[in-house]
C-alpha cells in the first residue's frame, strides 16, 4: 500500500425539482506523497520508490422523473491518475478511465 501525506478538495453542485435530484455535479482532486516506497513496479524492480499520485475525478447524474417516483438515470464520468516514480526503474503512470451508467431510480 502507498501512503503518505497528501491534500484534497471536492466540490459538488446538486439541482433538485421538488424535493427530488434532478442534475448533480462532482469533482474531487487528491494528492498523495508516497513516503513508504510504492510497490508498484510492473515487475521491472524489486525496489520500492517514493511517488507522487494526483488524482482527479469528476461526475454528472442527470435523474428524470417518469412517473410518481419512478425516474431514469444516467452517470458519466472519469477518473484520472497521473504517478510519478522517484526510482529509475519504475514507469511513470497515466491512466484514463471513463465510465456510463443508465439506472432506473425509485425515491420516496
Amino acid at each position: 500500500y502507498d501512503f503518505g501525506p497528501g491534500l484534497g478538495a471536492g466540490a459538488q453542485v446538486n439541482l433538485d425539482r421538488k424535493g427530488h435530484p434532478l442534475l448533480s455535479l462532482a469533482y474531487r482532486f487528491q494528492w498523495i506523497s508516497v513516503s513508504n516506497g510504492s510497490v508498484f513496479s510492473k515487475g521491472e524492480s524489486s525496489q520500492g520508490s517514493d511517488a507522487n499520485h494526483y488524482i482527479q475525478a469528476a461526475i454528472a447524474r442527470l435523474v428524470v422523473p417518469v412517473y410518481r417516483s419512478i425516474g431514469l438515470g444516467a452517470d458519466g464520468g472519469v477518473f484520472l491518475r497521473k504517478s510519478r516514480y522517484s526510482f529509475p526503474g519504475f514507469r511513470d503512470i497515466d491512466q484514463r478511465n471513463p465510465q456510463v451508467r443508465v439506472f432506473v431510480a425509485f425515491s420516496s
